[in-house]
């Protein structure tokens, strides 16, 4: 299978994508926008970074090229994070939406809850025991 040509098309789509948003005034309560802007910046560093970890490392031993390999777990870890940050950025701006008056955030009404309620049922304990 080979996708190289046709990832790289959609990678420019998406670049292109982003930057038609570049220089546009964010308006007030818009603040979100130039978090759309971060995360939009994060998941294309991962896709490039699956891409380059996809091409594969070689191992040259006295300028001899020795074995060739393709980290695969290497790639589902940022694949993963890629389909978080993803996750994130459709939460945020592709779901209807509410005011969280506690923390002052617009979240999805779907999984942004889900997501909200799932944080204050599972505390964080630092204390040592």
């Amino acid at each position: 299978m080979h996708y190289s040509a046709d990832y790289s098309t959609l990678l420019d789509l998406f670049i292109r994508l982003v930057q038609s948003q570049a220089g546009k005034r964010i308006e007030s309560g818009e603040a979100w926008r130039n978090d759309a802007q971060t995360l939009s910046v994060k998941l294309f560093r991962h896709l490039v970074s699956i891409q380059t970890l996809a091409t594969g490392a070689t191992v040259e031993q006295n300028h001899v090229p020795t074995v060739f390999f393709v980290d695969h777990a290497s790639v589902k870890v940022v694949a993963r994070a890629a389909l978080e940050t993803y996750l994130v950025f459709f939460i945020c701006t592709g779901t209807p939406t509410v005011h969280c008056p506690s923390s002052g955030t617009r979240l999805g009404t779907s999984a942004g809850w889900l997501i909200v309620s799932n944080f204050t049922r599972q505390p964080m304990n630092t204390a040592k025991s």
